[in-house]
């Protein structure tokens, strides 16, 4: 149900509920509670990535003279480190998986 709120009488009735219609429309319930998780995972994930990429552009555009914000070398070394126990994980299901 929508509800008129006349904040600018000279707007007319059809232009005001039309506008409650469209500010409403980024608060519709979602279909599921699935959908619901899968949009935070999705928006924590993005979030992220926005951090990082602007911690890299500041620091790429910050010259050689300052001090960055990262240590890239230390990050490199944590993404590779990542990166094996997830293909050791990996080939340990896979091993998992034939034996049963």
């Amino acid at each position: 149900m929508i509800v008129q709120v006349d904040c600018h009488p000279s707007i007319g009735r059809h232009a005001a509920i039309f506008h409650n219609r469209a500010a409403f429309l980024g608060y519709q319930r979602w279909r599921s509670l699935g959908e619901r998780y899968m949009r935070l995972i999705f928006g924590m994930i993005i979030g992220a990535a926005l951090t990082v990429g602007g911690a890299y552009i500041a620091d790429a555009m910050a010259g050689r003279e300052a001090k960055p914000i990262v240590n890239w070398s230390v990050v490199a070394e944590n993404i590779d480190t990542v990166t094996a126990l997830a293909r050791r994980l990996e080939e340990d299901c896979r091993l998992m998986h034939r034996a049963s």
